[in-house]
């Protein structure tokens, strides 16, 4: 399960980043992960956050977070 919640909060921060104008090349410098991996995870995102709901309602949080900084 923690492997699963690792993924999640990464696909979360790498979905955010890029919502918010960082290039691919960027958030995989930030996250010290490769440009095809993020590429991965930015696209599978969508299908994983429709299969888990605590992915929403993180993200969710997270840009609540992020809108009253």
């Amino acid at each position: 399960i923690r492997r699963e919640e690792v993924v999640d909060a990464r696909s979360i921060l790498a979905f955010l980043m890029n919502e918010n104008g960082f290039y691919i090349g960027e958030i995989a410098a930030c996250m010290k992960r490769t440009r095809p991996s993020i590429r991965y995870l930015l696209k599978c995102f969508e299908n994983r956050s429709g299969m888990r709901k605590m992915i929403r309602i993180n993200m969710e949080e997270a840009q609540k977070y992020l809108l009253r900084e």
